[in-house]
């Protein structure tokens, strides 16, 4: 994963992918494998993330995203995210994660 980024879309989704490309004479930006950031309550006060594909019909696909449809700029991805990002669209284990390794 050479450049996993988290963007904030008009609609209030979080979405969280590669992007391929910075390029700004484009009027959108490329992400490989989108994921939307999903909220999960685990009690009154407490939730977690899920990951759900941005684009279900194609999870592995490559979307464009339109800067128009964009708030801000690029979100910092923390570890915690981009490590369940990388296991969830590949075969990759990230080795922090791994127990009993010596």
């Amino acid at each position: 994963m050479a450049n996993v980024v988290q963007y904030k879309l008009v609609t209030q989704e979080w979405v969280v992918g590669d992007q391929q490309e910075h390029l700004d004479a484009r009027d959108y930006i490329s992400l490989k494998q989108p994921l939307v950031i999903h909220l999960v309550p685990q009690g009154p006060q407490n939730y977690t993330l899920a990951l759900a594909p941005y684009n279900p019909a194609d999870p592995e696909g490559e979307v464009k995203i339109y800067k128009f449809a964009i708030i801000g700029e690029p979100a910092k991805v923390p570890k915690a995210l981009h490590d369940a990002y990388v296991r969830q669209t590949s075969q990759i284990e990230i080795a922090s994660t791994l127990s009993g390794i010596k």
